[in-house]
């Protein structure tokens, strides 16, 4: 009942061909269906002789139809030119109004990557490194464009395919000779998770004359069996693909080594062209000639072209040279007649001799390199020397005239000129020197308008004076210094300053961005302004205004008519940071208000009917009033304190020994310290925290309130609020610091709102809400409230801490954790970001949320969801009607029930207890029970782990009425012969929420399956691969079964053998005896 099939066929019914030679052992033996499905994208192959045909499908590297040939490396043709890369291009696409997402599979002649569909992610860095990941691609360029990245994140990439590997990446199925056809190019969608109609289509660029890939590049033998070409002379490379020109050694006849002829009377192309992709630049030569080992010509990438020897002779035809000029390092130039005519520039080391015509330089100049230029002129009656430049503009920092000496600066007596002018002979009248100094010999220095500028070093007129008549004097930097009799100017501008040991008067005004100091007195009838300051011994009188943006300091006081500023209400002072910006050691006074930007100090005291403002602080040690306003960014502070009847704002603190008082309320923010009273009619706000011994009580109804936060509320505070007295709010109280009492905390109207802790030994009340963000802490304290409890940012176990019950009608919302003896009552939801531990029942009839664990002796009951992070423990029932969500672990020794989906991310462990759940379980790191689990949608949802999983036995559904289309495994063994087992291990640093063990594993590679039993892979929403290991258990069981075919029809072939052996000896034997 066997078969015993004949050479060339194989099988249980010698019903298939054997491929020949087994394929030599560089392939696997397919049947042309199994060929096609794992390495053609084409229909599937239904031919008759779709399961008996075979073929050998070799190993890269071997090809022929029993892979016994080795593939010979490949490349371009040397001989051919003019020749482009191959381009194709990649469309993906979808439908408006939907984003691609998910991943394409891209396949080039076998290879394949996947790449993402969104194009902005996708790059074109990126693609060219995904395709030169390829092992059959060397280099390409990649540009993307048509990016759609407002919409479908569609784009085009059209890739240029530049080389190949030398030692092809082919075998007999996947080969090409440089131009790879679209049927060798695909493009999958099946790996998009969203869009719209998604497509991915490939379309050619260019795809013809293209450079060659071809064995030995068509001009070596290739040698199958070694896989190595055989190069003719004149070709050399592994793949013969350069081509060399060579002398014979010691031949002296007069040959071309390389001759290039044109034959066609007619032609117009390029007899030699040579051509890069590299950009121009000098790091690389077109040419380079030498004669044994001495250079002689070189042109580099930049087209610069350098003669090392030998010279240039033109017999006709002349030179031109249209731009760049003509340089002469040596040797010099001889003109005998005719000019030099000069249109790009000359440069001449060697002299320049000119018998007659004259020198004409069109464009470029003269450049004398050594030996000077002297301009000799004996007329009288025309200029002796005309720089002109004819352009309409000049740009900024161009000279007409330019001296530059390489020497350096010098000083005193070792000086030389940069620029001298002499008359009668060598009488000088003036010069520029190195020193540097310009020098006026006689005649003096006249400006008729426009003023002069001194903007470095100063000015000193030893005698004489200094007289303009019209424009300013102006200097940068330096000094104005007189030693005596004063300066009196109409008006002065200067960046330096103005010292003066007499009086300085200035009549129109005077703007000075240096400092201005004098030991008498300054008049001016106009405004002073300046810049570093006013230091004056005596007294200031302007009829004017005063603007400084350094000092302003008189010691008998200051006293102005009108107002003390730049602008209308008051006195400025800008731009600097010290505390002494404004300072007197009289009485300040201003009868319109003052503007200070700097601090503001005295030691009398500050009067003002209007407005006082100081952006850096006020000092004062005298009386301060006001009937205004009272304004600062730095710190007010008053011995003597302080009566406002306008309001009073600070940005740093403030600080009194006395009374304040404002009318107006108070704006602090910074902390505010006070032995005495503090009283408003209007808000009290500071932002630090206010420090008080006295107790804070709020009069209007604005109430007492210390800012920062956003709140309406009547008492806010970004610091902390202490009060040793106690504190009564009618509004709210709100902090982002924390309260802090020894006496009752109450708030009989807004609640209270605490960002930071709560502590009081006292009572504490409110008829509002209560939150804390990092917890209450009550000892031997009531709380109750009205309006639920909300407590967000502690992780200490006493942030919400009661001894009684806690209820609350709208929820509980605690980001630190909970503690109760008596249990936790709530008809909303109750939430804590630090886990919960309830000593009595817990009820909800909304939802139970915690990130650290839940603890419960008395069981849970919730209508809603719950949800944990760190998980949950309860010696009585667990239940929720919504679904049960928990990061950590979740144990119970009674029921847990949920009619939601519940999900556990850190394992489950059930002692003797049952579980139910009616929309699935999903656990991630493991489950342990040694009760029952019952889960009513196993079979669409399963169970998910990526811990070990143990149990005593798995059922798998397997039962005929619940399936079709059942029929036989094609080619078990060949499916077998292309899996391929590993040993590996886990990436556990790189994946930590994977739970991977580090010991070694055996099995497959999921993606390298799938090119062979696509069917038995999977992968989640992310992409990520796996395999259904048991089903490979059916197709190890029919290659077992056609390997053990195999064997009996070898060992009854054998058995034939042996017998036909036996008869030839018997007979041979037979022979022998008879003696033929």
């Amino acid at each position: 009942g066997e078969c015993t099939c004949p050479i060339g066929f194989t099988g249980q019914a010698c019903e298939r061909m054997s491929c020949p030679y087994n394929c030599n052992g560089h392939g696997s033996c397919m049947t042309l269906k199994n060929t096609g499905l794992v390495y053609s994208t084409a229909a599937e192959y239904t031919n008759w002789d779709h399961s008996s045909s075979t073929m050998c499908v070799c190993d890269h590297g071997y090809t022929g139809p029993d892979c016994s040939y080795r593939i010979c490396p490949k490349g371009d043709d040397p001989l051919t030119t003019g020749q482009v890369y191959r381009q194709f291009s990649i469309t993906t696409g979808g439908d408006s109004g939907t984003a691609l997402d998910g991943f394409f599979k891209f396949t080039l002649l076998g290879e394949t990557f996947r790449f993402p569909a969104n194009g902005v992610t996708w790059t074109s860095t990126a693609c060219e490194e995904a395709f030169e990941n390829l092992d059959n691609i060397d280099d390409v360029d990649c540009a993307q464009s048509n990016l759609d990245s407002a919409d479908v994140l569609s784009a085009t990439y059209t890739v240029t395919l530049k080389s190949f590997p030398i030692i092809p990446h082919e075998n007999n199925i996947f080969f090409h000779d440089g131009n790879p056809g679209l049927g060798d190019i695909t493009c999958d969608i099946n790996g998009i998770t969203q869009g719209s109609n998604p497509s991915c289509v490939i379309a050619d660029v260019v795809n013809t004359n293209i450079i060659e890939y071809q064995a030995c590049s068509l001009r070596g033998i290739c040698d199958t069996t070694k896989g190595t070409c055989n190069c003719p002379e004149g070709f050399v490379g592994s793949a013969c693909e350069t081509s060399v020109g060579t002398v014979p050694s010691g031949s002296t006849t007069p040959i071309d080594v390389l001759l290039l002829h044109a034959t066609s009377s007619t032609f117009s192309g390029n007899l030699l062209h040579l051509k890069t992709d590299r950009s121009a630049d000098i790091g690389f030569n077109m040419m380079h000639i030498e004669t044994n080992s001495v250079d002689i010509f070189d042109m580099n990438g930049a087209g610069d072209v350098t003669m090392h020897k030998g010279s240039l002779t033109i017999s006709e035809g002349g030179q031109t040279i249209t731009a760049g000029g003509l340089q002469i390092t040596a040797g010099g130039q001889t003109i005998s007649a005719g000019g030099l005519d000069v249109a790009g520039g000359e440069t001449l080391s060697g002299g320049l001799a000119v018998s007659s015509g004259g020198i004409t330089v069109s464009t470029g100049g003269i450049n004398v390199l050594d030996g000077g230029s002297s301009i000799t002129s004996t007329g009288s009656t025309g200029d002796a020397l005309v720089v002109q430049n004819s352009a309409v503009t000049m740009n900024a920092g161009k000279s007409i005239i330019k001296s530059v000496a390489t020497a350096a600066e010098t000083a005193g007596t070792d000086d030389f000129n940069l620029l001298e002018t002499l008359v009668n002979g060598n009488n000088p009248v003036f010069r520029v020197t190195s020193y540097p100094l310009t020098e006026v010999y006689s005649g003096g220095l006249s400006i008729r308008t426009g003023g002069a500028i001194v903007k470095a070093g100063g000015l000193t007129v030893e005698s004489g004076g200094v007289t303009i008549t019209a424009g300013n004097l102006g200097l940068s930097s330096g000094d104005i210094t007189v030693s005596s009799g004063g300066i009196t100017l109409n008006s002065v501008t200067t960046t330096a300053g103005l010292t003066s040991s007499a009086i300085v008067t200035l009549q129109a005004g005077t703007v000075i961005s240096g400092g201005v100091t004098t030991t008498a007195a300054i008049t001016a009838g106009g405004i002073i302004t300046a810049n570093n300051g006013l230091l004056v011994s005596g007294s200031v009188s302007t009829m004017a205004s005063i603007t400084a943006s350094g000092l302003i300091k008189g010691t008998s006081g200051l006293h102005i008519s009108a107002a003390v500023a730049t602008i209308a209400a008051g006195m400025y002072v800008s731009g600097t940071t010290t505390t002494a910006a404004l300072t007197s050691s009289g009485l300040v006074t201003a009868s319109a208000g003052m503007t200070v930007s700097g601090a503001l100090t005295t030691v009398t005291g500050l009067t003002s009917s209007a407005v006082i403002k100081g952006t850096n602080g006020l000092i004062i040690s005298g009386a301060t009033a006001t009937t205004a306003a009272f304004s600062a960014s730095g710190l007010i502070k008053g011995t003597s304190g302080l009566i406002i009847s306008g309001a009073l704002s600070t940005v740093t603190g403030l600080t009194s020994s006395s009374l304040v008082k404002s009318t107006s309320g108070l704006h602090v923010m910074a902390g505010t310290t006070t032995t005495s009273a503090l009283s408003a009619s209007g808000l009290i706000k500071g932002t630090n925290g206010m420090i008080i011994s006295g107790g804070v009580t709020a009069i209007g109804a604005a109430g007492l309130t210390v800012s920062g936060t956003t709140t309406t509320s009547a008492l806010t505070a970004s610091g902390v609020l202490k009060g040793t007295s106690g504190l009564i709010v009618s509004g709210g109280v709100i902090t982002t610091a924390g309260i802090t009492s020894s006496s009752i905390i109450k708030s009989t109207s807004g609640g209270m709102i605490v960002s930071g802790a709560v502590l009081t030994t006292s009572a504490l009340t409110a008829s509002g809400l209560m939150t804390s963000t990092n917890g209450l802490v009550v000892s031997g304290a009531v709380a109750t409230f009205g309006s639920g409890i909300s407590a967000t940012g502690t992780t200490s176990l006493s942030d919400l801490s009661v001894a009684g019950l806690i209820t609350g009608s709208s929820g509980m919302v605690v980001s630190g954790s909970i503690a109760t003896v008596s249990g936790l009552t709530s008809s909303g939801a109750l939430k804590g970001t630090s886990g919960m531990i309830i000593s009595g029942g817990t009820v909800t009839t909304a939802a139970l949320t915690a990130s650290s664990q839940i603890t419960s002796t008395s069981g849970l009951v919730v209508s809603g969801a719950v949800s944990t992070v760190s998980g949950l423990t309860s010696s009585l029932l667990i239940k929720g009607t919504a679904g049960l969500v928990t990061s950590g672990a979740t144990t119970t020794t009674a029921a847990l029930t949920a009619t939601g989906l519940a999900t556990m991310e850190s394992g489950l462990v059930v002692d003797n207890a049952v579980v139910t759940l009616s929309a699935g379980l999903v656990v991630s790191s493991g489950i342990t029970t040694t009760g029952a689990i019952n889960c009513g949608h196993v079979a669409t949802t399963g169970v998910t782990s990526s811990g070990m999983v143990t149990a005593n036995g798995i059922d798998n559904t397997s039962d005929r009425r619940f399936k079709k289309d059942i029929r036989p495994i094609e080619d078990p063994l060949g499916i077998i012969n292309n899996l391929n087992g590993k040993v590996y291990s886990w990436r556990r640093e790189e994946f930590p929420g994977r739970n991977f063990d580090d010991r070694p594993h055996f099995g497959f590679i999921a993606q390298e399956v799938e090119e062979v039993l696509p069917d038995v892979v999977g992968g989640d929403d992310k992409g990520w691969k796996s395999i259904r290991y048991m089903e490979i258990i059916a197709v190890l069981v029919e290659a077992s079964k056609k390997l053990y075919a195999q064997v009996e029809s070898l060992e009854l072939e054998q058995s034939h053998c042996r017998g036909a052996v036996e008869d030839l000896v018997e007979e041979i034997n037979e022979l022998k005896s008879s003696g033929r």
